[in-house]
């Protein structure tokens, strides 16, 4: 049986040229210290890419085009927890 796949050869090819370039990184003094930065970076942009759709526990959307905005609501966030700690309402 004879399959063809040009979705699954692309995976692979990728796949490949990732580990090639991994593979010749790692005889490069901090070649793979800075991959493992390289794609931490990028773990850390898609995860950032990805919560813009989702909204906070608050159900608060985040603005991240605007940090002084999630600066507010994490502040109202730790408020709130130290209020829960302590038992006290807002009044």
């Amino acid at each position: 049986m004879h399959l063809k796949s040009t979705i699954f050869t692309l995976v692979a090819a990728i796949f490949q040229g990732f580990t090639l370039v991994w593979y010749i990184l790692s005889y490069v003094p901090g070649g793979e210290r800075g991959l493992f930065f390289m794609t931490s970076l990028f773990t850390s942009f898609l995860r950032r890419s990805t919560s813009t759709t989702e909204k906070d526990n608050d159900g608060e959307k985040p603005n991240r085009k605007t940090p002084e905005k999630d600066q507010q609501i994490l502040k109202r966030k730790i408020e709130n927890r130290a209020q829960q700690k302590t038992g006290r309402g807002c009044c």
